[in-house]
């Protein structure tokens, strides 16, 4: 029995949210929609697939049914997941652990910007909240993979990305400060990451903490998006 990658499907599903909020181009919208659908179904189906490298017919179908209707909405912003699509096939095809998982987790995420490109624009402040969830998803896929208990990654490594995530942020911050809310709650978990897992029947309950205190960040996320598309409080 498949179990159902539930972190993909929120992830993908939570960034074309942020990246919807801001658009008022309900036409574009709607005939995105099914679009990402299609895209949640084919990386839930082919996550285990890339990582076991057992690729069917169907699969490939699914790539090239998802990828040509791009070609309507490109933008070069599309770039960016792709790299990391690719990078993620590499390393797979390469056997180099938990890193095919790091790219496609960070391929999804980097669509906030074609998707926002599509049915926004892309500004600096735009920009600001893709440094913030981005990095943020970056540090916690790091720190998902520390707790793991087989899993050789050091507390250390979590902590050095987001102290380095931490500048990049606050320097995109001085474009909408109230970003620097969401910072407090991430912070204080991948500063002290606590011990590894007890045991890998522990990860759901991890998966369920994290998307409790992700609740946070998207909160902050959302507010920072309804300054930008109906307020006129952060210039330039």
């Amino acid at each position: 029995m498949r179990i159902t990658n539930t972190g993909a499907l929120s992830l993908i599903f939570t960034t074309f949210l942020f990246s919807a909020f801001l658009t008022s181009k309900f036409l574009i919208l709607t005939e995105l929609i099914p679009l990402v659908l299609l895209n949640g179904f084919t990386i839930e189906r082919l996550y285990s697939r890339l990582l076991s490298r057992k690729f069917c017919k169907f699969d490939y179908f699914l790539i090239a049914l998802n990828s040509v209707p791009y070609l309507l909405f490109f933008t070069v912003y599309l770039i960016i997941p792709l790299i990391f699509i690719i990078f993620a096939f590499i390393t797979s095809y390469l056997k180099i652990k938990i890193i095919p998982t790091l790219f496609g987790t960070y391929s999804i995420v980097s669509l906030y910007l074609p998707w926002s490109a599509i049915l926004y624009e892309i500004n600096i402040k735009v920009i600001s909240i893709f440094v913030l969830w981005f990095l943020y998803t970056l540090t916690q896929s790091l720190y998902v993979e520390y707790k793991i208990p087989f899993r050789k990654i050091s507390k250390n490594t979590v902590r050095l990305a987001w102290i380095i995530s931490l500048f990049t942020i606050v320097y995109f911050s001085l474009y909408i400060p109230i970003i620097l809310i969401g910072l407090i709650e991430p912070s204080i978990r991948f500063l002290n990451p606590g011990n590894k897992l007890s045991s890998a029947k522990d990860i759901k309950n991890l998966g369920w903490k994290i998307a409790r205190r992700t609740i946070i960040l998207m909160l902050v996320i959302i507010i920072c998006e309804i300054f930008i598309r109906y307020y006129f409080i952060f210039r330039y």
